[in-house]
């Protein structure tokens, strides 16, 4: 009676179990249920880990941490696995207590499976074994093992197990022999199998119940059982009384009255078992439901709790997604006009105008070589090569007060600084000297005034400065995006990077071309010479002819007039504007297109890109200096509530030129531009790797490096940037 009831508890939880499966639809995301129930198994300090109905056909790397989070209950039903070795070392589990594999399509089950000691309930139904492994009869403290439903032919591994009391063989067509070894399971009190399949033992030993299957398979004996027998204890106490009291009724009454007293007693002994039975199902059903509701509470909570951070983490990606989507069409604007640039071709009235400026040039070094000042040359030539060791002996200065830091290790390469500057400045007054008479040093003196003097070479520059600054700002934006693991968004900015490093190059071949230019114009002097004093007179000359506006007009162009130059794609005619720039009485607001058009800007497209770069740059800069006025009226109402006595008076207005505001834009630029090198991050980056175009390290840590630190291209080239 007791296997009876057990089979039918059986079966109503194979149905309720079928029932919940159904209920979920086919078509959920399993991935996201799995990673979710994750997330809450690791997070739950509940014993029990659950992975069950995500479609696993193999167990998850975090299998291996159940150990870690002392979990002693492991669902695995309704998946597709079909063994346990992808998951790691059964080893790391002998803290488990409860296993369930149900709904699954293992055939084999691992011969590992004896490490779980301390397993005491085992699932398998459901799937499709065919045996069970000879050492299954080592798991000592197992109580409960359910294999119903799967394709058993042999069960005689089911043996000396002291503790197990429920056995589950239901749903197993093939099964038909149940084998003396089942005996040896002393506490087997409940077993559950399909009578119809069963041929040994026959039937009717099968219906006399668990214990007598048990003892009959080992002694091959049947004690038959009395017309009233009851396995129930409280059933015995309680029907004691009637019994003895229909003993001495029978004895008076006629043969027909004892069968119908008989008839009611067994039915009355049937209903109450029937009511045990029914309060004890009602008890668990009651007792599950509870625990039911209360999971599926806590686990609506932990739901709520992730989706709260999802939707956090998905606004963050959108805000991080639109500003990228922002900076990547500038980034486009940038690179289709710096491409556009690069493949204009050179202006022919510019070619035109620099050849008439050398015949100019060499027009006059025949005409006013006797009216030069030979000691003025001499002194502004020496001054110039002082003005530049004053440069290097500032620099090492600097150097020394750094390497103070440092100064235990460093002891012997200062005293060796030292000595050579000492010896340096000794031979100073010597060179100083000797530049009156060495015609070499004249003569580079000299070319390096026509450098600094040529539009062309100082259109060049800023270009290159232009790019350099956009290859920065790319470098800058890649680090940034590779923080917040966003690296699907680089292959478009590797390809502007490549275009950019494309245009760079040529730029710089561009400025070395034109250096040649300017010596093949220092040959054609030289050859054409009369005098010893030759270049002392072209240097006086060339002095003459500079003005205090030329000199500020050496000075970086605004960065962000040159960058609306690029917009526009003017930045090709930057040379010509220095006509205008180096007048005495210059005001960028006062510039027309009759002014560009004398400067030698023919195209009248190329005129309306410049006046249109204009208005925007002066746009942005009132835009600016409306903000800092603003401020400074805040300022300057706080300070007279402070004060009362002073009355502060307002700053003179100062218009300032494209030109006069370099040094502080560029110092700016250079700041939002500047990153730290990705190998020391200390120092500043200062080399652009080819052919990546990366800009991503300084000088000292660049110069044993063969591969890019940030892609892990091979180095061609290295280029150090002009901008400081």
């Amino acid at each position: 009676m007791g296997g009876n009831c057990s089979k039918d508890a059986q079966k109503q939880t194979i149905q309720e179990d079928e029932e919940d499966t159904m209920d979920n639809p086919r078509d959920n995301d399993y991935k996201a249920r799995l990673e979710q129930k994750l997330c809450l198994s690791k997070e739950n300090p509940e014993p029990i880990f659950d992975l069950s109905d995500c479609n696993l056909d193999k167990l998850p790397l975090s299998f291996a941490f159940l150990k870690v989070l002392r979990k002693e209950i492991l669902i695995l039903g309704k998946n597709q696995l079909k063994t346990l070795a992808s998951g790691g070392d059964l080893k790391e589990l002998e803290l488990l207590k409860v296993l369930d594999l149900s709904h699954n399509k293992f055939k084999v089950l691992p011969t590992t499976i004896y490490h779980l000691k301390n397993l005491k309930e085992l699932f398998l139904s459901h799937n499709q074994l065919q045996r069970l492994p000879n050492v299954l009869n080592r798991l000592q403290q197992l109580e409960l093992l359910d294999v119903s439903h799967n394709q058993l032919v042999d069960i005689r591994s089911i043996s000396f197990m002291p503790n197990l009391r429920i056995l589950n063989l239901s749903g197993n067509d093939k099964l038909e022999i149940l084998p003396p070894e089942l005996a040896t399971n002393d506490n087997l009190h409940d077993l559950v199998f399909d009578i119809e399949n069963i041929k040994s033992p026959s039937n009717d030993i099968l219906s006399t119940g668990t214990q007598n299957i048990l003892k009959f398979l080992s002694t091959g004996e049947l004690t038959a059982p009395s017309d009233f027998e009851v396995e129930d204890n409280v059933i015995k106490q309680q029907t004691q009384s009637k019994i003895t009291t229909s003993r001495i009724i029978n004895e008076s009454m006629s043969s027909s009255t004892k069968k119908f007293l008989q008839k009611e007693k067994v039915h009355a002994a049937e209903f109450l078992d029937h009511e045990l039975n029914e309060t004890f199902l009602k008890e668990q059903q009651k007792k599950k439901k509870e625990m039911l509701n209360a999971l599926l509470l806590h686990e609506k909570q932990q739901q709520d709790a992730v989706h709260k951070i999802y939707l956090e983490k998905d606004d963050e990606r959108k805000k991080l997604i639109d500003d990228i989507r922002q900076y990547e069409e500038s980034s486009t604007l940038v690179v289709n006009e710096l491409l556009t640039l690069k493949k204009a071709t050179i202006d022919a009235e510019l070619l035109e105008q620099e050849e008439i400026e050398r015949d100019k040039l060499l027009e006059k070094v025949h005409l006013e070589q006797s009216d030069l000042r030979k000691k003025d040359v001499l002194s502004a030539m020496s001054q110039l090569l002082e003005q530049e060791l004053d440069l290097i002996q500032n620099y090492n200065d600097e150097r020394s007060k750094t390497s103070k830091v440092f100064l235990e290790e460093d002891s012997k390469n200062n005293l060796l600084l030292n000595e050579i500057f000492t010896e340096y400045d000794k031979n100073r007054v010597e060179l100083v000297e000797k530049i009156n008479q060495d015609e070499e040093w004249q003569k580079s003196a000299v070319a390096t005034l026509i450098a600094k003097n040529d539009a062309r070479s100082w259109g060049l520059m800023e270009q290159i400065k232009i790019v350099e600054a956009q290859i920065a700002a790319m470098t800058n934006y890649e680090l940034d995006k590779k923080k917040v693991n966003q690296e699907e968004f680089l292959n478009d900015v590797a390809e502007k990077r490549a275009n950019l490093t494309m245009v760079l190059l040529d730029l710089m071949d561009q400025q070395e071309k034109r250096k040649n230019q300017l010596l093949e114009t220092l040959s054609d002097m030289e050859n054409q010479r009369t005098d010893d004093d030759f270049w002392l007179m072209q240097y006086q000359k060339l002095i003459d002819q500079r003005d205090g506006v030329m000199q500020k007009s050496q000075a970086s162009i605004d960065p962000v007039l040159g960058y609306n130059f690029l917009l526009n794609g003017v930045i090709h005619v930057m040379p010509f504007l220095l006509k205008i720039w180096n007048k005495k009485d210059f005001d960028i607001q006062k510039i027309t297109e009759n002014d560009l058009e004398n400067a030698g800007i023919k195209n009248s497209k190329d005129r309306k890109g410049v006046m249109k770069s204009i208005k925007d740059f002066l746009s942005s800069k009132s835009i600016e200096n409306n903000n800092n006025e603003r401020d400074d009226s805040d300022l300057e109402e706080d300070e007279a509530c402070c004060s009362k006595k002073q009355v502060p008076t307002a700053p003179q207005e100062i218009t300032k030129s494209p030109t006069s505001s370099a040094s502080s834009s560029s110092q700016e630029q250079a700041i939002n531009n500047a990153v730290e090198c990705v190998v020391c991050m200390d120092a500043q980056t200062r080399v652009i790797f080819l052919p990546c175009g990366h800009l991503c390290c300084c000088i000292n840590c660049s110069k044993d490096l063969n591969q890019c630190p940030m892609c892990r291209g091979d180095i061609e080239r290295k280029i150090k940037v002009i901008q400081a």
